[in-house]
Order: C-alpha cells, then sequence, then structure tokens
C-alpha cells in the first residue's frame, strides 16, 4: 500500500520512534494524528517536524490509549482531516523488575498501555477500514516479543501477546477476502532515551528488591544495549518499505529471526531457553 495519501494515527508520538514515524509519513504526504499521554513531549515533537516542514499537516491529541473513547477520537481526527489509511500503534511503556516483585500496578500499567492500547486502536481502526476495503494497521512489538529476556516480564509478556495477535488479525482478513493488511514490526534494539518518560519518573527498579545487584546488572546490560543501538529512522524505513509491499513480518534488524529461530531450534530439541542479556 502506497503512503503518500490520507491519514496516519501515530500512537506514542512524542517518543523517539513515534516521533521519526510521524516525521516519515508526514515528509511523504500524509497527514499525521499524533497521539500520546505526554502533552508537552508531543508538542515538542510536532514542533520539531514543523519547524523543517512547516507544511506538513500535524494533528496533535493527548490521551490515554488504554481508553476505547480516546482511540474513536483519534479515527474521527484522521477520518475528517484526509480519511484515515495507517494506524501505527506504538505507545509501549517498559518498567523493568524481577516478575514477582514487579507492584501488581505496574503490570497493569504495562498490560494497558502495550496491550489494550493495541486492542482498543486496531479494532478501532479495522472498524473503519474493512467496510470500505482499505487501509493498514501496523503494530510495534519488539524483538522481545519473538524471545524472552530477563527482567522485563510484563514488557515481554505485551509484546509476545502483541505478535499474536496481529498473526491472528493477518489470517481473519484473509479470511474475510479484505483488501485491508496488518504488519508488526519487532525492532532490536533502538537507540532511544527510555528514562525520562513519565511513566518511569521516580521509579528505581532495584529499590526494595531482595536482589538489587541482579536488577542493576540486566539495567545496565539493557541500557548498553539500547545506547549502542539502531537509529530510530530505521524503524520508519521498514516500516514504509514493509506496508508498501504488503509485508506482515517487519524487522528493522534482520538478525532477530536467527534469534527467534534458535529459540524455535531449542524448543524442538528440548533444550533450556538461552538468558540473551548473557
Amino acid at each position: 500500500m502506497e503512503l503518500t495519501s490520507g491519514s496516519a494515527i501515530v500512537t506514542g508520538a512524542a517518543g523517539g520512534i513515534g516521533s521519526v514515524i510521524s516525521a516519515r509519513l508526514a515528509s511523504q504526504g500524509m497527514s499525521v494524528v499524533m497521539a500520546d499521554l505526554d502533552a508537552e513531549g508531543l508538542e515538542l515533537a510536532r514542533a520539531a517536524i514543523l519547524e523543517y516542514r512547516p507544511d506538513a499537516d500535524l494533528v496533535a491529541l493527548v490521551g490515554d490509549v488504554s481508553d476505547p473513547a480516546y482511540n474513536a477520537e483519534l479515527i474521527a481526527a484522521a477520518e475528517d482531516s484526509r480519511g484515515l489509511r495507517l494506524s501505527v500503534l506504538n505507545a509501549a511503556v517498559s518498567l523493568p523488575g524481577l516478575s514477582w516483585e514487579e507492584p501488581i500496578d505496574r503490570w497493569e500499567l504495562t498490560v494497558n498501555v502495550n496491550l489494550w492500547g493495541v486492542v482498543h486502536g486496531m479494532r478501532a481502526a479495522l472498524a473503519t477500514m474493512v467496510p470500505r476495503g482499505d487501509g493498514w494497521v501496523v503494530a510495534i512489538s519488539s524483538g522481545a516479543g519473538l524471545v524472552a529476556t530477563p527482567g522485563l516480564a510484563p514488557y515481554v509478556a505485551t509484546k509476545h501477546a502483541i505478535v499474536g495477535l496481529m498473526e491472528s488479525t493477518h489470517h481473519e482478513l484473509a479470511r474475510v477476502g479484505s483488501d485491508v493488511g496488518v504488519s508488526v514490526i519487532c525492532p532490536g534494539n533502538i537507540d532511544t532515551a527510555t528514562d525520562d518518560k513519565p511513566a518511569m519518573a521516580g521509579i528505581d527498579a532495584a529499590d526494595g528488591s531482595a536482589f538489587p545487584e541482579v536488577i542493576d546488572a540486566i539495567q545496565a546490560t539493557t541500557r548498553r544495549g539500547v545506547e549502542s543501538g539502531a537509529d530510530p529512522s530505521t524503524v520508519a524505513d521498514a516500516l514504509v518499505a514493509g506496508v508498501g509491499v504488503g509485508r506482515f513480518w517487519v524487522l528493522p534488524q534482520p538478525e532477530l529471526a536467527w534469534a527467534a529461530t534458535d529459540r524455535m531450534r531449542r524448543l524442538a530439541e528440548g533444550e533450556d531457553p538461552v538468558d540473551l542479556l548473557g
């Protein structure tokens, strides 16, 4: 599907990946509805795009993606602009800790944003796209949706759930004969700031843990991976290329497929999973 006309919704648009995707789609001629809970960050991202592309058609709407009413508002804004053709479900939070120690409210926040945000966004978009037979929904999962790492159990669980959700939806659209498509993007390490997000404010994952050294080591390894990660533009490039040819699986770092393949081999041979953080 070409991405040069109509409107796109991008959730998590205040963040590194979301803001870059918004800029890329705007540069291609799409109207972009930028969505995020972080009002200040969202306005900064919008202003940054307008600074170098003052003719960009951008709408910034602040809200919670886990709220179905907010997703309906995003759809209405896209329809009122140039008509919804693309929905990029990117909003996510990542709160480190051990699975049995992580406070339940952090589990619930992660599930609400990462999973329910995608469910509500996808349902709202497809309810509009399927009847007219045009459009595409992209869910941003993660390498953590293909392989599991320690210290991020809620994040890993929700990203795995997104992969399954989108794969089932892909099959369903094919069975009803719809021209609407879906993709799931699984980036590896991407160089984006993670500790300055509102959801992370004041959170020390090791505080109160019975294993603070373990958590500190996991966080240090994860931080090094992010800091040495690929530029967010690689995700935007992969999205445009993947949707352009109707691809379901989109891997900005293709080497992730090898990690997923090794996981399946271990499953088939009865081996224990490998800790990818070393």
